[in-house]
């Protein structure tokens, strides 16, 4: 019976708000006329049936004014288990607020951006919002990072399935809302912490290396902190929670004949692949070959070794994970090619977590500003959180990896490669390949 009906949503990939058509291909003539339950669902990592993330109670009938066709006469939305107070609906824009939400901040309403699309079914004029969410129990390296993976599955009044996609499932891309999230969550953080310092003499966060004299109620911060602050925001707010978490867990490292285990944020030599892992393209910039070559250390061996794989035709790669070699300003390149890449970036890339040194100190771009956090400052510093930088003015750093949405990262290619310079650094490698060691610890400063 199953395999006699046919369903499809369509189209078959979309962008995150976008409307997707359930259509009817083929039923057999006892489910017309018939209740219907038509249950969107998440696909598990193994392809099964996941979570329902939304149910209706619907009728079909044949089309009278396309012989052979059919369409929904009918539908009712049903509640399901994975329904949040709030979630049916998209949220509206909002203004941040300081830690304990007394003070709330002007210039900081945001609409956060849920992962969702807006279901229509074929025959009917209602487009249904259906917020996605990743279920808590998944595996985020075992999923598409990024991309929903949605599929459908029908059944007849007795309950029995007479369909299910299977295999043939619906990407659902939120690439772009989640960088819009980072975006946001970024911008906010800093708007809050002035205006506190303003307003009231101090923020809510203060240095972890700092003189902080009264620390109550407020939260200690770093570099790293602030870019993983955001990606906590930027990810719930998607309603991808369960990505984020595998930030939070370990792996050991041995350094100076110890091993320890370090959360995968804690170092640039983890914090990079654990991104790639999640979907997320690293871009190994190097300002000069020759300053680099001088310093010598692991920062020109994890060179070194990405520019051999490169120019033997293989996959460059950084502390084992995939990536692109993007700009080298040095004697390796012409200055035209390095220069269309790094403009290629700054124009196409809107969002990306910045590591100078490869670890040394993280920053975020956002758009063509640098924002960054400096842990000798108390909360009363208003450089505590600044963006006194451009990325212009990362031009010539000696070496950093940039974490970038790999939609982006694609565009920045494209882009130098139409404007003369050559795209050959690598492909846009997102969430693929193993973690290794690398050669280094990826510093653990910030």
């Amino acid at each position: 019976m199953t395999n006699l009906n046919s369903l499809r949503l369509d189209p078959n990939l979309a962008k995150c708000g976008e409307v997707i058509t359930l259509r009817i291909e083929h039923l057999v003539p006892r489910l017309l006329g018939g209740k219907l339950a038509l249950e969107l669902l998440e696909v598990a990592e193994d392809g099964s049936a996941g979570e329902v993330i939304a149910s209706f109670s619907a009728t079909a009938e044949e089309d009278a004014e396309q012989p052979g066709a059919f369409r929904f006469a009918s539908a009712e939305r049903q509640s399901v288990a994975a329904d949040v107070e709030g979630d049916m609906e998209l949220p509206g824009a909002e203004l941040e607020t300081s830690r304990d939400g007394a003070t709330s901040v002007p210039g900081t309403e945001t609409t956060w951006e849920r992962a969702h699309l807006k279901l229509k079914l074929a025959g009917l004029d209602d487009e249904h919002v259906v917020i996605v969410r990743v279920a808590e129990t998944k595996d985020a390296t075992q999923r598409e990072r990024g991309v929903f993976e949605l599929g459908l599955r029908v059944k007849d009044d007795a309950a029995a399935e007479v369909f299910a996609t299977g295999e043939q499932v619906t990407l659902l891309d939120c690439w772009e809302a989640l960088s819009n999230n980072c975006k946001a969550a970024v911008v906010n953080q800093f708007e809050v912490h002035q205006h506190l310092v303003n307003e009231r003499g101090y923020g809510d966060y203060y240095g972890s290396q700092s003189s902080e004299s009264s620390k109550k109620g407020k939260r200690v911060t770093d570099c790293v902190t602030y870019a993983v602050q955001v990606l906590e925001r930027a990810y719930a707010e998607l309603r991808a929670t369960a990505d984020f978490r595998y930030l939070h867990t370990t792996k050991n490292v041995t350094m100076g004949g110890e091993t320890k285990a370090y959360k995968r944020y804690h170092m640039g030599g983890l914090f990079a692949p654990a991104l790639q892992e999640l979907g997320w393209t690293i871009a190994l910039f190097v300002g000069n070959v020759s300053d680099l070559k001088s310093w010598g250390g692991y920062q020109w061996g994890c060179y070194s070794k990405a520019k051999k794989a490169l120019d033997a035709g293989q996959q460059p790669k950084l502390f084992g994970a995939p990536c692109v070699l993007f700009a080298d300003h040095g004697a390796n390149e012409p200055a035209a090619e390095a220069t269309a890449r790094f403009d290629a970036f700054a124009e196409h890339v809107p969002f990306g977590i910045v590591a100078l040194s490869l670890g040394d100190h993280v920053t975020m771009k956002v758009d063509d500003l640098v924002y960054e956090c400096h842990w000798s400052d108390t909360s009363t510093s208003s450089n505590l959180f600044d963006r006194d930088r451009t990325w212009e003015s990362l031009r010539y750093e000696t070496i950093m990896w940039v974490a970038a949405p790999s939609y982006a990262v694609k565009a920045a290619l494209e882009a130098a490669e139409e404007s003369g310079g050559s795209s050959d650094g690598g492909e846009s490698p997102a969430g693929e390949g193993e973690q290794g060691d690398g050669d280094g610890d990826g510093g653990a400063g910030l």
